[in-house]
């Protein structure tokens, strides 16, 4: 059976099979330590751009921002601390693109809504804030009700 094996970024291996994907068992590939020590290191990189966002450093701050993302793209407060920076910098087009993302990464934090909402009316965009918004208030009001 012919097979090809792929590695991710994320040095993941995966060997496709014609009928599907089989994916080895982690005693196989211990990566979970490396993929462990991989997010802990974007989420000191993130600590280390939050404090030059906080001195106002912005140009520093979005560069470990992106850092932070290229060694783990699921770090949701890396989006956020990077759209944050980028609109202060008046970079709304990436700003929104960042703020979409962390919406993506976190689809039920009503935070998530509002910062997308907040940017976008920064932009100009108000039917968009305004649903962004409204995205945000349904949400914490689904959460005080719980």
């Amino acid at each position: 059976m012919p097979a090809r094996v792929t590695v991710s970024w994320a040095l993941s291996v995966r060997i496709s099979i014609v009928g599907g994907v089989y994916s080895p068992p982690k005693e196989c590939f211990p990566l979970s330590d490396v993929l462990e020590e991989e997010k802990s290191r974007a989420k000191a990189t993130y600590k280390e751009a939050f404090a030059l966002f906080v001195k106002g450093e912005s140009e520093g701050a979005i560069a470990l921002y992106r850092e932070a993302i290229a060694v783990d793209r699921t770090l949701a407060i890396a989006w956020n601390g990077l759209s944050i920076a980028l609109a202060k910098q008046g970079n709304l087009g990436e700003a929104i693109i960042a703020a979409e993302k962390l919406v993506e990464l976190e689809p039920d934090d009503p935070l998530s809504h509002t910062n997308l909402s907040r940017i976008l009316m920064q932009k100009g965009l108000i039917p968009e804030a305004e649903d962004a918004r409204a995205k945000a208030m349904g949400l914490q009001m689904r959460m005080q009700k719980s």
